[in-house]
């Protein structure tokens, strides 16, 4: 009876020590990233012997629905990855952890280690609600050989260069009016393409405070006008990739050019390998500026987590440059962490131009509202395009449609 008395008190004591280091966390992750983590957390669980970590894979079509069901219900896990735009949402919901005095105890976790963009996508008010993963941009893919052809050894660097190069590629032998070649993808309806127009020309859509509208100001219109002119003067097909097979167009030269990111180089090679060596990459020509959009994806702890420190120990871990460029090599996900942009397998031409760009990127506005913002801004993106609304009426549409969405808080 003594002896089992005592074999208790050790089995109690021991499940008391477990539960006080909070060594069982639980992750989040999405799409293909959940698979490919496991190796990652092996090794960190091996490294830290006193954590272990559950991964729960969640397709990206399914995670946010069970993101807002878990708030809701109180079932959060320890850490999720979240898309860059859905930090606002969740922080303005209160259900992520300040991280503000983890970085500030921090030799891992600088701000000044990770890309200006990235690491803004986490701020909300005068708090940090996560740590940038890893990091996407948008840049110019183009056929290397076909510009060749009309002059160009090298891609557009301004918005004048990148409209002269584009007459210059269209093809339309038969003067049908439907040419056997365009100069560029452009989708009708994307408010990020859009918005990387307004940066570049020297504007924004809300105010620094985020309180105002600004689409009356001149140089969006300028913006909306440039995006609208590929359409208007035959550059680009109407449809956009809706309509088309982007791979296939590609490939014969019917589209030589398109703006997308990073996640379009494996596709490409998979997809279209016979032209291997005969595109490139390039950052996007300029106006004011050359700026693009930044995305990606971040690490949060939810606010009701009981294992805060050690999910931040692996959030650490996951910053350090040597798990930044691992990450990068088991995905091509591209590191946050600037470092990281120093090793060798990031030093090729296709690589680095992301690298270039994502020192002149941005995120989209950093409060909840920007989903239907957005929404709003592809509606009469459209609608211009297809010349079913007014230029004018568009923009004063705008303007009034999303200072009743930011009324409403």
């Amino acid at each position: 009876m003594k002896h089992n008395m005592w074999i208790l008190i050790v089995f109690f004591a021991l499940a008391g020590c477990k539960g006080k280091d909070g060594d069982k966390l639980t992750i989040w992750v999405m799409g293909a990233e959940g698979e490919k983590i496991k190796d990652v957390i092996a090794l960190f669980e091996k490294e830290n012997p006193d954590i272990s970590i559950r991964i729960q894979s969640i397709p990206w079509s399914d995670a946010h629905m069970k993101l807002l069901t878990s708030v809701i219900g109180g079932t959060t896990p320890d850490i999720c990855q979240l898309g860059t735009t859905w930090i606002p949402e969740f922080a303005s919901m209160n259900a992520l952890a300040s991280l503000d005095r983890y970085v500030e105890g921090s030799d891992v976790v600088k701000e000044g280690n990770f890309f200006e963009g990235s690491w803004r996508t986490n701020i909300i008010g005068s708090s940090i609600y996560g740590i940038p993963w890893y990091v996407d941009t948008r840049v110019l893919f183009y056929r290397k050989d076909i510009l060749k052809e009309v002059g160009y050894d090298h891609p557009p660097s301004s918005w004048e260069e990148m409209k002269y190069l584009c007459h210059g590629l269209v093809r339309d032998t038969n003067g049908d009016g439907i040419p056997e070649r365009y100069a560029i993808n452009l989708p009708t309806s994307d408010a990020f393409i859009l918005l990387i127009f307004i940066w570049q020309a020297g504007g924004d859509i809300l105010s620094p405070d985020y309180t105002n509208p600004t689409f009356d100001d001149p140089k969006i219109r300028e913006a909306f006008e440039f995006y609208y002119s590929f359409f208007d003067e035959g550059l680009a097909p109407l449809g956009g990739t809706a309509d088309i097979d982007l791979f296939h167009a590609f490939k014969i030269g019917f589209l030589p050019m398109f703006i997308s990111g990073p996640w379009m180089i494996e596709l490409l090679s998979k997809q279209v390998p016979e032209i291997d060596g005969r595109w490139a990459v390039a950052t996007l020509p300029k106006k004011e500026t050359g700026t693009s959009f930044i995305g990606g994806c971040n690490l949060s702890i939810f606010k009701n987590s009981n294992n805060k420190e050690a999910a931040w120990r692996f959030i650490e871990y996951m910053s350090r440059t040597e798990n930044q460029t691992r990450w990068f090599e088991l995905t091509g996900d591209l590191p946050a962490v600037k470092a990281a942009w120093d090793q060798d397998v990031l030093n090729v031409p296709i690589i680095t131009a992301f690298g270039k760009q994502l020192e002149d990127a941005r995120p989209s506005p950093p409060i909840p509202e920007w989903e239907e913002i957005r929404d709003k801004m592809e509606v009469y993106l459209e609608e211009v395009i297809y010349k079913k609304r007014s230029m004018d009426e568009a923009l004063e549409f705008l303007q009034r449609d999303v200072k009743k969405i930011l009324s409403r808080r």
